[in-house]
């Protein structure tokens, strides 16, 4: 008795248009509207159609609310000398 042939895989993808997910808003540091920013953000970064590949693309927390936090974390998280992120995200 012989053993099927696997189906061939393939490790590349031809995804092609543009993605029907929004892009996120900027998230202004209002608590009761961070859980729908975030599940937008993740479905809008792992969207490979977007074409985001550096961490600086996935920049969405701006505003007066959150700009002590991010630079708190970039100073704990950024490795000037190297010009790298020390973490990630996806």
């Amino acid at each position: 008795m012989s053993n099927p042939t696997p189906a061939p895989t393939t490790t590349t993808s031809n995804i092609h248009g543009k993605s029907l997910l929004r892009e996120p808003s900027i998230f202004d540091g209002d608590k009761a509207q961070f859980k729908e920013w975030r599940r937008t953000l993740f479905a809008y970064i792992r969207d490979p159609r977007n074409r985001i590949v550096t961490d600086s693309e996935r920049i969405y927390m701006r505003g007066p609310k959150v700009s002590s936090w991010v630079q708190n974390y970039t100073d704990d998280n950024f490795n000037d000398d190297e010009e790298e992120w020390k973490v990630t995200i996806v």
